[in-house]
């Protein structure tokens, strides 16, 4: 019985995923069971850090970690803390929340970005990633992910999500009005349609699209992402290698901290 109190822990944290909880073939209940039995510093963590810790326990399990190519120290904490596991960056002492939704809020010891490119990572994100509300970068390029969810959007903290080369047929046609995103790379994938959503993502300063299943003209409501060239170009190219025309002027100059080379 003892167990239950993380159970009603991470319920309240993620409603959607309390009756998984209770299942024992579900991966949120092998993230349950390992957080709470093979964990050795249980009982020092704060239910902050049980969060985390099991929202990325639910990602390695239902992204097949244990065949990853590199999951170094990942549901490991014996002499390494979940900083130290491949792929993930933790905020620092120097942050004061400025990239955080909560401004003055410390990102120190929260995972701020998730880097697993050409990483072997398969099937789909879990929801139980959007309990890491410190999470500013998502790059899981190159993998065989096949989706793009729409609540992905909604991370509070999140501004660049990098799925190049995942397989993803479609962008999502409710992407919510209430997002920080910034950068959208989704080269080399096989979308055929840029849905009216897109105009939501009123922060947005880059759209990667090459290579993908795209035809004729971009559509007109993209004009309406002023930010869209301010820093880089939007630069849509089809399957077939003929440039869609463009509806915003290119300006070749950019650098990103997660994704400095584009070309």
């Amino acid at each position: 019985m003892e167990i239950e109190p993380l159970r009603t822990l991470l319920s309240n944290a993620s409603p959607r995923s309390k009756s998984s909880l209770f299942r024992e073939q579900t991966n949120q209940y092998r993230a349950l069971y390992w957080l709470y039995y093979d964990t050795t510093n249980y009982d020092s963590y704060s239910d902050e850090e049980k969060i985390q810790l099991w929202s990325l326990g639910v990602f390695y399990y239902d992204t097949l970690g244990h065949q990853w190519y590199n999951n170094s120290n990942w549901l490991s904490d014996t002499n390494v803390t979940v900083c130290d596991w491949y792929g993930i960056q933790c905020g620092t002492s120097n942050d004061n929340g400025n990239n955080n939704a909560e401004e003055g809020v410390s990102s120190e010891g929260k995972v701020i970005s998730i880097d697993l490119q050409t990483n072997r990572v398969r099937r789909d994100i879990p929801y139980e990633i959007t309990l890491l509300t410190s999470l500013q970068y998502l790059g899981l390029s190159y993998n065989s992910l096949g989706k793009l969810e729409e609540w992905l959007f909604s991370m509070p903290s999140l501004e660049v999500i990098d799925l190049d080369g995942n397989g993803i047929q479609y962008i999502p046609n409710n992407i919510p009005k209430k997002n920080r995103l910034k950068e959208l790379y989704l080269a080399e994938n096989e979308i055929w349609e840029i849905p009216s959503s897109i105009g939501r993502l009123r922060n947005l300063e880059v759209l990667w699209l090459w290579n993908n299943d795209l035809e004729g003209t971009l559509p007109d409501y993209l004009s309406g992402l002023r930010n869209l060239g301010k820093f880089l170009f939007l630069f849509v190219v089809s399957r077939s290698g003929v440039p869609l025309k463009l509806l915003t002027a290119f300006v070749s100059s950019h650098t990103s901290p997660f994704k400095p080379s584009l070309m």
